[in-house]
């Protein structure tokens, strides 16, 4: 295997333990849209988010997000 992969096994711990889109839009309650993905970042620490929720966050593409449903869009594209 390559270094940087997963294996099967891995990915799905990963996915099991993977913050709820839930989770993530509960953390970024009250974030002013339009937003980028930097943004809604900063905006998740300053919250005191958790990690996990903030690499997830991290991972959005570099859109303008313009709501909640936006982000919670991009959330189902990258999982």
């Amino acid at each position: 295997m390559s270094e940087g992969s997963m294996t099967v096994r891995e990915a799905g711990e990963l996915a099991v333990h993977a913050p709820s889109a839930t989770g993530v839009a509960h953390c970024l309650r009250g974030v002013d849209f339009p937003c980028r993905k930097n943004d809604l970042v900063e905006y998740a620490r300053r919250q005191g988010c958790e990690q996990a929720i903030i690499d997830v966050i991290s991972q959005l593409p570099d859109y303008e997000y313009t709501s909640m449903a936006a982000v919670e869009s991009a959330l189902g594209e990258i999982r």
